[in-house]
């Protein structure tokens, strides 16, 4: 299934994922679908609603279809902490509010639970500018930690290697040589990967002016919990899928719960520690390439989505 419902309070919208355009629905899940999202109007992103949101909607969902897997994503952490200024103490509340939720689906609907913190945050100290290189930055979002450097000129590579907050630049063939993966993945490369430092994000095209308070860090680990067998002696976040299939094949009723803004330091349960890394990289927390990492079982140099992609190209 490659369909979507977008519903924005009294107009939806059935989209195909696979062709980014609008789509008939005779997929007979579809009316079940657009009938709980009309009845669930979403609160705002930052909003801790939004985490009770994401319960109701999972509950009623598991009450009319009893699906065997659910996946779930609590993001509130990481919108509220990133836009909104926040003390320890308020954060700290946040996380317990999520996990009250998550408690209350798993008391109320019999699923076996694969928890995963996406990864801490920390607090953005400065912006590195992209946007006076005579070569194109991309930095894509409000809180991004990598950059892609499009036909650098010397001076710009010159520039790049004293700038403050730049943590590492990388080469293409560099990447590829290292890392390796799908032909695709490095056609739309950029010449240059930049990695910023500790509490600094890029600014370049496809940037937000929105003003940040926090990014994620670079979590080279991140926490998972489950009474699972098969999750208990997993090493790296692409071993989640397939250990959820093996768990499915056995009859299992799964729920894969994905908390974006809370790691090591602040996970709340009970947990291990795997690794959130491919070699020497680092997956940035919640972004979509560990998203893919951790839902496909695949890293990302095995996708066709690189860092710092310059996605205006096929627009």
């Amino acid at each position: 299934m490659d369909l979507a419902v977008i519903d924005t309070g009294g107009w939806q919208v059935t989209l195909s994922l696979k062709e980014g355009k609008a789509a008939a629905d005779h997929h007979p899940l579809l009316p079940l679908a657009r009938k709980i999202i009309a009845a669930h109007p979403y609160p705002k992103d930052v909003d801790i609603d939004s985490a009770r949101w994401v319960t109701e909607v999972a509950l009623e969902l598991h009450k009319k279809w009893q699906p065997q897997y659910i996946m779930l994503v609590y993001a509130t952490p990481f919108f509220a902490y990133a836009f909104r200024s926040m003390v320890e103490g308020d954060c700290q509340l946040v996380v317990d509010q999520v996990f009250q939720e998550i408690e209350r689906f798993l008391s109320a609907a019999d699923f076996s639970p694969v928890i995963v913190g996406m990864g801490d945050m920390e607090l953005v100290v400065d912006k590195v500018n992209l946007l006076d290189f005579e070569g194109i930055g991309v930095a894509g979002g409000p809180l991004a930690v990598e950059a892609g450097l499009f036909h650098p000129s010397p001076q710009d590579l010159n520039l790049a290697l004293f700038l403050p907050g730049i943590q590492k630049i990388v080469d293409r063939d560099v990447f590829q040589q290292e890392l390796g993966g799908n032909p695709l993945f490095y056609q739309r490369f950029p010449d240059r990967l930049l990695l910023a430092e500790d509490g600094f994000i890029f600014r370049g095209i496809g940037s937000l002016p929105r003003p940040v308070f926090r990014r994620s860090r670079w979590n080279r680990e991140i926490p998972l919990a489950s009474p699972l067998s098969s999750l208990k002696t997993i090493e790296d976040l692409t071993q989640i899928a397939p250990a959820v299939l093996q768990e499915l094949s056995r009859g299992k009723k799964v729920a894969l719960i994905l908390v974006e803004g809370v790691g090591c330091a602040s996970f709340p349960l009970p947990c291990r520690r795997i690794r959130n890394t491919h070699g020497w990289y680092c997956y940035p927390g919640g972004g979509h390439n560990q998203y893919w990492a951790v839902t496909a079982g695949l890293h990302l140099t095995r996708w066709f989505y690189p860092p710092g992609m310059a996605w205006f190209k096929e627009d």
